[in-house]
């Protein structure tokens, strides 16, 4: 479909900016409601190592999509895929899901989920990601945010701690220091 989409038109060679955007979000497998709300959150993170080669091989084969067309690669969307897809559909959640999935987030395993992540992004070389959300309550479909709210300390909001380290590795040595 990409190459389609670049090949439309030449729409590869339309602007000097093209960049060939996806959605890259981690779902650690992608377990069932049913299962989340039942299993310890070791075993939530085992899927998220299961899962990683597998979204990895999934850039790779983009990348290689916008090399060909001499392009850039970004994310318009990025972040914390395991949700709670039930009630995201029917609007009810399971039982017991929606307090494990908030508890996956909150637990500091999430950090180095991000940090392999965000890390394996950029060795792909993407020019723009866009992480989903910034601020915001955890909600029976899950959290989805950096922070749960404004004045959060950062001390507990172990997916905002990841992004700023992902930034200060691979973005701000890039800038010139005013003052």
């Amino acid at each position: 479909m990409s190459t389609r989409i670049l090949t439309y038109q030449n729409a590869s060679k339309s602007h000097p900016n093209i960049i060939l955007a996806m959605t890259g979000y981690i779902s650690c497998g992608n377990p069932t409601a049913a299962y989340v709300a039942i299993a310890n959150l070791s075993a939530l993170y085992a899927g998220c190592d299961t899962d990683l080669p597998n979204v990895k091989n999934l850039i790779q084969s983009i990348a290689k999509v916008a090399s060909n067309f001499s392009v850039g690669l970004g994310m318009y969307e990025s972040g914390s895929g395991m949700v709670e897809y039930n009630a995201e559909m029917t609007g009810r959640d399971t039982p017991g899901a929606t307090a494990q999935y908030i508890a996956f987030h909150r637990d500091p395993r999430i950090a180095n989920v991000y940090l392999v992540y965000y890390t394996m992004y950029n060795t792909f070389n993407l020019t723009e990601n866009n992480h989903f959300a910034y601020v915001g309550l955890p909600s029976m479909y899950g959290p989805w945010y950096l922070l749960e709210y404004q004045a959060q300390n950062v001390s507990t909001a172990y997916r905002y701690q990841a992004i700023l380290q992902i930034i200060n590795q691979t973005r701000v040595s890039t800038f010139k220091k005013v003052g």
